[in-house]
């Protein structure tokens, strides 16, 4: 059966040679050029994850320092480039989910960043149904999906999208917070949990914060994982 498994792959790899997901040259997910470009910060603020020049290692940067968000910490994983960007656009907006598949090339990266948080559930953000249904998947779920193979841990779908928002990025910094104010309700089941939050990109923060705030009505530990942060 595997002799079959392998003969069938061979024969796949000739007719549909893979290609960087990126730049398109042939290599398996990412060409070795635009793995450089998947850069995973190597300081970071103490609170959000996000990246921080080396000089400011452990420390908090300056919109945590002045917004004081809600959540307990958490990890934007990837730094937003050019090479990120197009990857998550891609998924999010060209019909290729498939392409997820590059969060495997870091498994063991990003199981170690989230084994400090010790969750018990991985919960996606949100969509309405309506941009579900336009979409056709909710990339924070693949995520999320992705993720839960690897540590062993339950998806739980304990926040709801209760109203229609504009996409944050068609808003401005300034608007994001009042554009999803109320816009989530949490279950009760994530009761006393630790909980991850999975997103696919943090920028302000604002869609993490509101849904921290809404699942700390039923529990006192909230943390996040988003694929990459600007």
């Amino acid at each position: 059966m595997q002799i079959r498994r392998n003969i069938g792959s061979q024969i796949l790899s000739v007719f549909f040679p893979e290609k960087c997901y990126i730049c398109g040259v042939k290599a398996e997910m990412l060409c070795e050029d635009c793995k450089k470009k998947f850069v995973i910060p190597v300081t970071r603020c103490i609170k959000c994850g996000r990246a921080l020049p080396e000089a400011d290692a452990d420390y908090i940067c300056q919109h945590c320092f002045t917004e004081k968000p809600v959540y307990d910490g958490g990890i934007a994983f990837f730094k937003y480039t050019d090479a990120v960007k197009s990857w998550i656009h891609n998924i999010k907006y060209g019909k290729m989910s498939y392409q997820i598949r590059i969060l495997d090339i870091y498994k063991d990266q990003i199981s170690k960043a989230i084994d400090e948080f010790n969750p018990d559930l991985l919960v996606p953000i949100p969509l309405t149904m309506e941009h579900a249904y336009l979409r056709g998947f909710n990339q924070s779920l693949i995520v999320a999906q992705r993720i839960a193979k690897w540590i062993k841990l339950p998806v739980c779908h304990a926040l709801r999208k209760t109203k229609f928002t504009e996409s944050q990025t068609a808003v401005d910094a300034g608007r994001r917070k009042r554009n999803v104010k109320g816009s989530f309700s949490a279950s009760k089941k994530i009761r006393d949990k630790r909980i991850l939050l999975i997103d696919d990109v943090f920028t302000t923060g604002s869609t993490i914060g509101e849904a921290a705030k809404t699942l700390k009505q039923y529990t006192d530990t909230v943390y996040f994982f988003t694929v990459a942060g600007t």
